[in-house]
């Protein structure tokens, strides 16, 4: 076979290897989500061959090179969404399984004649104070909550105990402090609900209180005076006495953005 047989020969090889890619990379932009037949080393052998006997423009492989590379990480990102779905049904699966773990012990004994359908049948057969917050087992190891009952509010509407289920004891025990704070007239918050304690600072509104992160600031003694009133007569105050608080406060040492719950809940 002569050399000019051999170079046709590899032009044609050459060439079928570049329709293949060419056919497979059409596929993709059609739709096609299988994989393919080339890797790196197969590509790069193809390229610099078909550079030398094709006379193939270098811009051009650069750029069969580029849709390779992107078809390459569409492939993988289609296998890690595979992979994630399969995990999401499996998460599923596995929720329904611990969701329908409805039993409950006390978190230091899990024995089986603790065992109790509500965790606030658990908190009354250990005869707990009212109001103590509890760390109860669900499921046995499923899940830790922190449950806390009130007798019902002699004050209000319902007979139901007020029933505290909480995933930390910080959150628990902030609830039973709410609820006992509340029943016992101490203030809420006018604009954010939120339930005040003794010691904590508030702002006076003619309405009620504002806490300390909802109250306005000084500067709002400057850019909105018509928003302060006089306590007693609810009267607006002056522009002039509302900047001579603020300039009082200023030269105090304060700043403009200072909340104005000052007053201390005793």
């Amino acid at each position: 076979m002569s050399c000019h047989t051999v170079m046709n020969k590899r032009r044609e090889i050459d060439r079928a290897m570049l329709d293949s890619l060419a056919t497979w990379f059409e596929a993709r932009a059609n739709g096609y989500q299988g994989p393919h037949s080339f890797n790196d080393w197969d590509v790069a052998f193809m390229l610099a061959r078909a550079e030398r006997t094709l006379n193939l423009d270098p811009l051009m492989a650069d750029m069969i090179r580029h849709h390779l590379r992107v078809a390459e990480l569409l492939e993988a990102n289609n296998r890690y969404l595979e992979r994630a779905r399969a995990a999401e049904a499996e998460s599923a699966r596995l929720k329904k399984i611990l969701d329908a773990c409805q039993w409950h012990w006390p978190e230091d004994d899990t024995s089986e004649e603790h065992c109790c359908s509500s965790p606030f049948e658990v908190l009354e057969s250990q005869d707990l104070p009212a109001g103590t917050v509890a760390a109860i087992a669900r499921g046995g190891i499923v899940e830790i909550r922190y449950c806390a009952q009130l007798p019902p509010d002699p004050d209000g509407s319902s007979d139901d105990d007020f029933e505290v289920d909480e995933a930390t004891k910080e959150d628990a025990e902030r609830k039973i402090v709410d609820e006992l704070s509340r029943r016992a007239g101490q203030p809420q918050c006018l604009a954010c609900a939120k339930q005040l304690h003794l010691g904590d600072r508030y702002f006076p509104d003619v309405s009620g209180v504002l806490c300390a992160e909802c109250a306005p600031t000084y500067e709002s003694l400057i850019g909105e005076p018509e928003g302060h009133v006089y306590m007693d007569d609810e009267e607006p105050r002056t522009a002039e006495d509302c900047r001579a608080q603020f300039d009082a406060h200023i030269a105090a040492g304060g700043k403009p953005t200072d909340s104005m719950a000052t007053e201390v809940l005793a």
